[in-house]
């Protein structure tokens, strides 16, 4: 979030007036959970795993922000949040040049030692939680660790 939100900001301030009255999806790539989930896994060196969880079981790991998520989730498979209409602008009609954006495995490779914290915190005691979320991806340390 430190980088693309700025970038796409200043190309529609840049771009105006096309761009006035206009949505824009502040990502170039479109992958699945499974694609991300073997990048991550590739970048880190550990597995990981992807489980399908209810709403119901979502709600019960992580409370009220475990149904909100299930909500986004519902949300997400009855309508394409990156499905583009004549309200968007494209990332190329804003001149986005791709080699400046920080795409899904350059953001994973910035969070490596974030990861690697987790992991150390666990095992010095200081992580009471056996499991966490990565971007709506349920992630088993048992499994990854």
């Amino acid at each position: 979030m430190a980088v693309n939100p700025g970038i796409w900001t200043r190309q529609a301030i840049a771009s105006a007036p096309h761009s006035f009255g206009k949505y824009t999806n502040v990502a170039l790539e479109k992958w699945s959970f499974r694609q991300m989930m073997e990048v991550w896994s590739e970048i880190t060196g550990k597995n990981g795993v992807i489980l399908q969880c209810s709403a119901e079981e979502w709600t019960r790991l992580w409370g009220p922000a475990g149904t909100e998520l299930a909500l986004q989730f519902k949300y997400g498979e009855l309508c394409d949040p990156w499905a583009e209409t004549d309200e968007f602008i494209s990332p190329e009609k804003l001149g986005i040049n791709p080699d400046e954006v920080v795409g899904f495995r350059g953001t994973i490779e910035r969070l490596k030692a974030f990861f690697k914290m987790l992991r150390r915190d666990r095992h010095l005691g200081r992580r009471n939680s056996r499991t966490f979320p990565l971007w709506g991806i349920f992630c088993d340390e048992r499994a990854i660790g």
